[in-house]
């Protein structure tokens, strides 16, 4: 298996751009959030862990419960380094897109975006990655996509609805979500995502420029090669041992890609789905017998037929029998 990971991490001028838009005090100790984000150069990334830390202290802090969104809604083109200048130089809306789901990983590896069509409306789904903190994360994400949505398209673009996988808040801050957005926030859905009409993949962005943009791809390219993680992988494995009776393609399902390109992603790092699967599900098994879980339940959580198969399955995983594994671990 590959040594890419190391662990997802996020640039610490992104992070430092969404904190700095918020009336919330860092000053808690030496240890504060203060301290931390004066430490780092606007060029370091900060590790998943560091970010989450941030992310619940202002939590804490805030007495207002969208204040997510609103640091998403204060985000500058800028703020996002290169990939800003990339997105920026693109053609049309639909360029953009592509581009930003190519690269994000520059920005912040702890989380990607698909996009996805039925009909006439299109969704640009965001998948997180992380769990802390993580309503207003995802709000501050999605309203940092409404708003460079708008700025490359000089105020054309128009989302049609913003899908919420969290519960509301008050109906107070449910209704000024709506108007901050500028269109319908619904709550409680199975995504994250920016619904809009079809024909806003044509939209013009205000300062194309194609040789820019050549030369911005080619900066981009270097930084991912330069990346010191690969947030994707650590994604996969937490997908596995959160559904550890899924396949490859139902985990590719909840990525929103196919099966194919997801062993093809992590091909980049040496490894495959099931070499993973059969990883985790061998931790999983030896943890769950270790602490007295009765077989047949084991068999049921992998989805397995009967308790042959299992026992065969960890065989091949471990190279002995769940029975042989229980006596070699108390001896």
């Amino acid at each position: 298996m590959g040594t890419r990971n190391i662990g997802m991490t996020v640039t610490a001028e992104f992070v430092k751009s969404r904190v700095k838009t918020l009336d919330i005090p860092l000053t808690l100790s030496e240890h504060s959030i203060s301290n931390l984000l004066n430490d780092v150069r606007l060029k370091d990334r900060l590790q998943l862990d560091a970010v989450d830390c941030i992310w619940e202290y202002l939590a804490d802090q805030s007495t207002d419960e969208i204040f997510g969104l609103r640091a998403g809604l204060n985000i500058k083109l800028g703020d996002l380094g290169v990939v800003g200048f990339l997105l920026s130089s693109c053609d049309t809306f639909e360029h953009a897109i592509e581009d930003i789901i190519k690269h994000l990983s520059i920005v912040s590896e702890t989380a990607h975006f698909s996009l996805t069509s039925s009909g006439d409306k299109c969704s640009l789904n965001y998948i997180p990655h992380y769990v802390r903190a993580r309503r207003h994360r995802v709000e501050a994400s999605i309203a940092s996509t409404v708003r460079f949505a708008k700025l490359l398209t000089g105020g054309r673009f128009t989302p049609l609805s913003i899908l919420l996988s969290h519960a509301p808040p008050s109906a107070s801050s449910v209704s000024e979500a709506h108007s901050l957005l500028g269109c319908d926030v619904i709550y409680n859905q199975e995504v994250n995502a920016v619904e809009f009409h079809h024909d806003q993949l044509s939209l013009p962005i205000d300062n194309s420029n194609a040789l820019v943009h050549e030369r911005m791809l080619g900066l981009a390219k270097e930084v991912m090669e330069r990346l010191p993680s690969s947030g994707f992988l650590s994604t996969v494995r937490g997908l596995v041992r959160r559904y550890p009776a899924c396949g490859k393609n139902e985990i590719a399902k909840r990525l929103f890609i196919s099966g194919r390109h997801l062993n093809r992603k992590l091909a980049l790092d040496d490894t495959s789905f099931k070499q993973i699967q059969n990883e985790i599900r061998l931790q999983l098994a030896e943890s769950w017998l270790q602490n007295n879980v009765h077989i047949d339940e084991i068999v049921e959580r992998f989805s397995f037929c009967d308790v042959r198969s299992f026992s065969k399955a960890f065989k091949r995983w471990s190279g002995v029998t769940p029975a042989q594994f229980l006596v070699k671990s108390k001896s």
